[in-house]
């Protein structure tokens, strides 16, 4: 919830790890929330810049890109949460460790959002370079054993992938 990030946010700064001198080190540090109105098109970088500052949100052309000339015309560093949900256990782990998790020649852990027709939508974190395959089968398989007619990657944007690429990482 909202209200929970921002009572973190006061409590980091009560801490002096948020604020114009962080800790003494002359260095200014400052987080802010910018809640999404929603759209999948808010998911591209540019797209969301823009919306943040008050344009209707749809992507920019690049070059430049957001860390040359992003957010108010400043270098501008994009991540996702989970991106940043990473960060603690590579930290406590060790890179190594991460890289480890991957399947084949892919490195670490990703959180894919399951839903439609399985026996149990969710969101399942595997290994990067994990099939689809052996993600509908976490998921249960497809509801009632019917057979698989497609799947849609990446959401709305995305092509449709028929039975013969479930074995795509």
């Amino acid at each position: 919830e909202e209200a929970v990030l921002h009572a973190e946010i006061e409590n980091l700064r009560a801490q002096g790890l948020l604020g114009d001198d962080v800790l003494g080190s002359g260095r200014r540090l400052s987080l802010e929330i910018f809640t999404s109105p929603g759209g999948y098109i808010l998911g591209e970088e540019t797209a969301l810049i823009e919306c943040m500052e008050g344009h209707r949100g749809e992507p920019r052309n690049k070059p430049p890109f957001p860390g040359v000339y992003g957010l108010w015309g400043r270098p501008t560093l994009m991540n996702s949460v989970e991106t940043f949900a990473d960060v603690p256990i590579i930290v406590s782990r060790g890179a190594q460790w991460w890289k480890d998790q991957g399947a084949g020649d892919s490195d670490g852990l990703k959180f894919f959002a399951v839903s439609g027709h399985v026996e149990r939508p969710g969101v399942y974190c595997v290994p990067m370079g994990t099939t689809i395959r052996e993600l509908i089968d976490r998921a249960g398989g497809v509801a009632g054993g019917a057979a698989l007619g497609a799947v849609q990657p990446g959401g709305a944007s995305s092509n449709f992938l028929g039975p013969e690429h479930l074995d795509v990482p």
